[in-house]
């Protein structure tokens, strides 16, 4: 999951309502007790809700009126001075933690993602909640879009304006509090632990690894959204397991942490985007996901991405409705994870390695944007596949080069001869190109920590040369992000102000679209002088957009940069 700009996020949503329309209730939404006063309580949580959003009016049948847009702090006052607002006879509203405002997204519901009949009138639109995150100099406001149903978090603005839906009862620190602590967590002693206050019985590795001695080793699997609902498991000598739905995954999420996922309790987790059960209504395409490395939010992938599972078994969120099992083409059975006392058996599909990548026919601009180095020789030794790899070497602006095909003798006469270097690796940050002759299934080793865009800064790790540099990062951003991640914060600043037209911090940047065979361009001068500039010049030079085709940096993408 992602944190996106503000545009881009939306432009995103559009094409997936788009795709949606008006798609029926997939599985049975909760029932809210109507109190009669414009007011519903929610039989799962204990908590009450006003039926309408803030500015709009209960006329007994319905919410009528526009709501009102806040900012956090307009929205928030709600949360810290009680009294502040009456309704039905009570004082004690206030702002909705994360975790409660998640509680009424329903998932068999699309745009909006709510119960209809206990929220009329509610817009597809962004609700605030009473949780911010501070981290490094920024603090980030959680929000949920009921739109869809996503749950992510927002740089805060000081004018960046939300929706509000209040509430009242006391919160539940064991279901709804924010905080996911160790102490509710009970460890099995089996590679299993049960958290205490949902019930939910978690798998402490992700598929395919093992537990030994507190850690999980080995490589997570990572599976198709498909393959992913066929997953089943023996651990602990229970053989129930299945994948989670979204809401029992983000029930992991400890938002009173950064980062907000229980490590101590999920070691060695890796740093992709979790599967979960949940199918994102009316898309045949998209699935729910959960990302517990980067901002620990809930979003909707393409079911074709290979992401990890996480298997779970009973407790109070479990749904009957959701089913273990689904068709697929092929079936194989192997045995992927084992911890020191128990053997676990998965049926999955296609078994394939954490950070697998297929890559089409002709030139891929690939990178490495984790922590660690990938030997060339290990990765790329298939002659069958793979002609050449080359990597620019920004220090003497001249290319490295690599074949399969060639034994050591060879591969240097030839670097020799056209003034490259042999390339033996592919450092952290760096980005590279393959040249595929038939579909090859790249398998990137795991762990190391993802490269930020920060870390291109001048005087840091990674600080980009003069020229041209081809690099690549961990976490996924815009072109914008990144440029904007060059510039050095005074962390007393104030946050910049929307519309504020971006850094000059780099010429241009490109990425390669190997399908279309045409360059993702853009510039931060253009982007600067607003309006349509950059969009007329990209459509003038027949490049492609990142922003309209919903294009991100992110791992396993190359891209270069021009630095004046």
């Amino acid at each position: 999951m992602k944190t996106l700009s503000y545009g881009f996020e939306w432009l995103r949503l559009a094409f997936v309502l788009l795709l949606m329309g008006m798609a029926g209730h997939a599985m049975a939404a909760k029932t809210y007790t109507d109190n009669g006063d414009g007011t519903v309580t929610d039989p799962t949580t204990g908590l009450v809700w006003m039926r309408c959003a803030m500015g709009q009016t209960w006329d007994g049948k319905t919410c009528v009126g526009t709501a009102g847009i806040y900012t956090f702090m307009q929205g928030n006052a709600a949360a810290h001075d009680p009294g502040n607002i009456t309704f039905a006879g009570r004082s004690d509203w206030r702002l909705p933690n994360i975790r409660e405002l998640q509680t009424i997204v329903d998932r068999s519901a699309s745009n909006p993602a709510i119960d209809s009949v206990a929220f009329p009138g509610t817009a597809p639109s962004d609700f605030l909640s009473a949780s911010a995150e501070g981290q490094y100099w920024s603090v980030f406001v959680w929000y949920v879009n009921f739109s869809v149903g996503f749950s992510s978090k927002r740089y805060y603005l000081a004018s960046d304006t939300y929706q509000v839906r209040l509430v009242r009862g006391e919160p539940s620190a064991n279901l709804v509090g924010t905080a996911r602590p160790i102490s509710s967590y009970t460890d099995n002693g089996d590679g299993t632990v049960t958290h205490t206050p949902t019930g939910l019985m978690w798998q402490r590795c992700a598929l395919g690894q093992t537990l030994s001695a507190e850690h999980c080793t080995g490589i997570a699997g990572t599976y198709t959204w498909g393959q992913a609902k066929l997953a089943s498991s023996s651990l602990g000598g229970h053989t129930d397991w299945r994948l989670p739905t979204e809401d029992e995954l983000i029930s992991l999420m400890d938002y009173d942490a950064t980062p907000n996922f229980p490590n101590e309790v999920f070691p060695d987790t890796p740093k992709l985007n979790f599967w979960s059960a949940s199918a994102v209504v009316g898309d045949t395409k998209s699935a729910w996901y959960a990302n517990f490395y980067n901002d620990g939010s809930a979003y909707f992938g393409n079911k074709s991405d290979p992401g990890p599972v996480r298997l779970v078994r009973a407790g109070k969120f479990f749904d009957p409705s959701v089913t273990t099992t689904a068709s697929a083409t092929s079936t194989t059975t192997s045995t992927v994870a084992t911890t020191t006392t128990t053997t676990q058996v998965a049926t999955i599909p296609d078994q394939s390695p954490a950070r697998m990548h297929m890559l089409p026919v002709g030139w891929n601009l690939l990178g490495n944007g984790w922590n660690q180095p990938l030997s060339v020789a290990s990765v790329f030794g298939d002659a069958a596949s793979v002609t050449t790899v080359w990597k620019w070497d920004v220090a003497k602006t001249g290319w490295q080069f690599y074949s399969p095909s060639m034994t050591a003798q060879d591969l240097q006469n030839y670097a020799t001869s056209k003034n490259y270097t042999v390339l033996s690796k592919i450092n952290a940050g760096e980005g590279y190109w393959v040249n595929v002759v038939q579909i090859y299934n790249l398998t990137l080793p795991t762990g190391g920590t993802a490269i930020r865009g920060d870390s291109f800064r001048t005087s840091e790790q990674n600080s980009l040369h003069n020229g041209w540099n081809l690099i690549a990062i961990g976490n996924s951003l815009t072109p914008r992000n990144f440029n904007d991640a060059l510039s050095v914060v005074d962390p007393t600043a104030p946050p910049p102000q929307p519309g504020t037209p971006p850094n000059i911090n780099i010429t241009t940047l490109w990425a390669w679209d190997n399908s279309k065979s045409q360059w993702y361009f853009y510039s931060p001068q253009l982007d600067a002088k607003g309006g349509t500039a950059l969009t007329d010049y990209i459509a003038g030079m027949g490049y492609l957009d990142f922003k309209a085709a919903d294009k991100s940096l992110g791992p396993g993408t190359g891209f270069w940069v021009n630095k004046p």
